[in-house]
């Protein structure tokens, strides 16, 4: 019941973190808004949406774990 629990939790999450990737994503490489050059932790803005969206497929993967 609890392992249940915190699989829905981490498939949410990741399922989450990858729409939040694309649509960063798309924000960026349309010009709608301009995201600094080191969104996260100093890096670019390419590795910082694909930071996003690895966090999210792991999360994803590990919510699926039979």
């Amino acid at each position: 019941m609890y392992m249940q629990r915190i699989k829905r939790i981490s498939l949410g999450l990741g399922i989450t973190l990858l729409i939040v990737s694309v649509l960063m994503a798309m924000v960026a490489f349309s010009g709608l808004v301009h995201l600094p050059e080191k969104l996260f932790a100093g890096e670019s803005t390419v590795h910082s949406v694909a930071r996003v969206a690895i966090t999210g497929c792991l999360l994803a993967a590990i919510g699926t774990m039979e």
